[in-house]
């Protein structure tokens, strides 16, 4: 029984369906965002950014799951997807400080 791929299936429905949401709920859905008063960031491009990475993270986790259903569970390609899905956390993180207006 194929169980990692299932969980990898539902962990990748529910990363599409948050990027959906981050895009309908703006800067404040953005994972691991905290507002600097400091600086301004261009919200609009950081919840873009967000969404489309969310989104597209969630169909490749998609895609890797059907394949693991197909060829049995491997652990080792579940845990390389879900460092890499980590990864994008951190990338969605960090993207508020590149996306940065100069005073």
């Amino acid at each position: 029984m194929p169980i990692l791929a299932y969980i990898l299936m539902f962990i990748s429905i529910a990363l599409i369906a948050y990027g959906f949401t981050v895009r309908g709920g703006g800067i404040k859905a953005v994972p691991g965002y905290k507002p600097d008063p400091n600086v301004e960031v261009r919200e609009e491009d950081l919840v873009k950014f967000a969404s489309k990475n969310l989104v597209l993270i969630g169909i490749v986790d998609l895609i890797i799951a059907a394949a693991l259903i197909l060829i049995g569970d491997d652990v080792l390609v579940f845990a390389a997807t879900i460092l890499f899905t980590l990864f994008i956390f951190v990338a969605i993180r960090y993207a508020s400080k590149v996306l940065v207006i100069p005073k």
